[in-house]
């Protein structure tokens, strides 16, 4: 069969029940663009990693068949809604990125009932950090992925006390494993302290670990420095708290006020078990002269 474009390959990629190549190959295309769109391959690495997890269960014998049918069905739903998003760049060589494919395209040996078809289970891993450190991130990123793992990684920076995205809890549920990136600048972030412990309740609810705790400086051993993040916190609850007397006082909502009350007065809560854990925990040196050391140990440790 002859095809004009990626979506056109892809879709029928997953109307002949190819869905596990399709999106191998949906993330492949991806890749080659110059300007990666980032949401978009997040996207598709979280519903890799849904879908690698998916067809682990059903190899276990954990996951009924209607339930397996269900799950797939709503993979391959988001799947196409994913496909249609996407928009090659104008220089993208279709052919050639066909021509290069790692399995012989024959669509015509697939069956048309979108069953289960086998694939390699690779391994994603989830990138916890502050944008602050996002250099490191990267080069991380780009070791990982030299070795095959898939990464999926927010751009985006926040500060503590803003609402916690969708993207970040499902990034801890659908990946392998989490690399949690602490430093002077995480400490300080609510945003990845509350990832951390969303990653010790998936440790306890799936008998595994996935927390991979790592370190740029060592200030979480530090208790000066942690009797410092302590007061900025408790002064943006104290900021907050403020506010909300000033908006209702003003008879104005205060639900995205609550919401940063509620993650702040999280973060105070379990902050203390955090580093606790963070002391007795190995955690992996990725200091300049430490790094590629670590990111070998890492990525063994991922791939075995």
């Amino acid at each position: 069969m002859e095809f004009s474009n990626v979506r056109e390959y892809l879709s029928e990629l997953v109307a002949n029940g190819k869905t596990d190549f399709a999106i191998k190959e949906f993330r492949r295309a991806l890749k080659l663009q110059e300007k990666k769109p980032k949401d978009l391959l997040n996207g598709i690495l979280q519903l890799s990693a849904r879908n690698t997890s998916l067809e682990k269960d059903r190899k276990d014998g954990i996951l009924r068949e209607d339930n397996y049918a269900v799950s797939k069905a709503q993979i391959r739903s988001s799947l196409v809604s994913y496909i249609h998003e996407f928009k090659a760049e104008a220089n993208f060589d279709f052919r050639s990125f066909l021509e290069n494919s790692e399995e012989p395209i024959d669509l015509g040996q697939a069956g048309g009932s979108g069953e289960h078809d086998a694939g390699i289970q690779e391994k994603t891993v989830f990138i916890s950090y502050n944008h602050n450190d996002q250099e490191v991130a990267r080069k991380i990123e780009a070791y990982l992925e030299a070795g095959g793992i898939n990464v999926i990684r927010d751009e985006d920076s926040t500060d503590p006390g803003e609402n916690l995205s969708q993207f970040s809890i499902d990034s801890v549920r659908n990946s392998d494993y989490t690399i949690s990136l602490i430093s002077k600048n995480s400490l300080r972030s609510l945003w990845v302290m509350i990832e951390t412990l969303d990653n010790q309740f998936a440790e306890r609810l799936e008998g595994r670990r996935k927390l991979i705790p790592t370190y740029l400086d060592k200030n979480f051993l530090n208790n000066d420095y942690i009797d410092d993040v302590y007061d900025l916190m408790e002064a943006k609850l104290k900021d907050v708290n403020d506010r909300i007397d000033k908006y209702l006082a003003k008879n104005r909502n205060t639900r995205h006020l609550n919401t940063q009350k509620t993650n702040l007065m999280k973060f105070l809560n379990e902050f203390d078990g955090i580093i606790d854990t963070l002391n007795q925990l190995r955690c992996m040196d990725l200091s300049e002269e430490s790094f590629e050391r670590s990111m070998e140990e890492i990525s063994s440790f991922v791939l075995r």
